[in-house]
């Protein structure tokens, strides 16, 4: 079984990606085989709409990393998205990365991958209010699950600021649902 671990956190050793490590780190304890691709050093470009992949029934022709993920999605059995939300938002990478699934879809809006894929999402703000950007978050989610994904959860470390807060409870948590996978 893989997965394909997504992160579009800047910081390698920040709040986002501890997390997110400890959510593929319980996956494969579960026999999971993970593959990790770090958005923000791939820095994918937004979607040009030149409707290539639409026409032409392809992958998105835009050559700057993502041709591997692409294929790396189609062999996963899981995906694990994680991101830091900025101004109420994710980051730029991350809605760019997003907006790249539009090829996931043929002219007839057919989706182009196996469907079934499970979905976790891990989240952080530095808000102390857990639902503040929670509508946002879940619109991004909802993207993946038109593409036949399931949510298997979403973790949400609100209000932390310093990687030195983040409690064993959540790691725990993130470990869980990361091990959760397959069931």
């Amino acid at each position: 079984m893989k997965i394909i671990a997504i992160t579009g956190s800047p910081h390698q050793d920040g709040i986002t990606n501890t997390i997110f490590r400890e959510v593929v780190r319980g996956a494969e304890t579960k026999g999971f085989e993970s593959e990790t691709i770090d958005v923000n050093s791939i820095n994918p470009a937004s979607c040009q709409n030149c409707l290539s992949c639409r026409n032409n029934n392809t992958d998105c022709v835009i050559d700057d990393g993502l041709k591997t993920y692409y294929n790396c999605l189609r062999e996963a059995d899981a995906v694990i998205i994680g991101g830091p939300v900025y101004y109420g938002m994710f980051c730029g990478n991350l809605i760019s990365f997003m907006s790249r699934h539009y090829c996931l879809s043929d002219s007839s809006r057919n989706i182009r991958i196996p469907l079934g894929k499970q979905l976790i999402g891990v989240v952080s703000q530095k808000q102390s209010d857990p639902t503040l950007y929670e509508e946002f978050y879940n619109n991004y989610f909802s993207v993946f699950l038109h593409f036949g994904m399931q949510m298997k959860g979403i973790i949400n470390s609100y209000g932390i600021k310093s990687k030195q807060e983040i409690q064993p409870e959540l790691l725990k948590k993130a470990f869980d649902i990361g091990a959760s996978l397959g069931d």
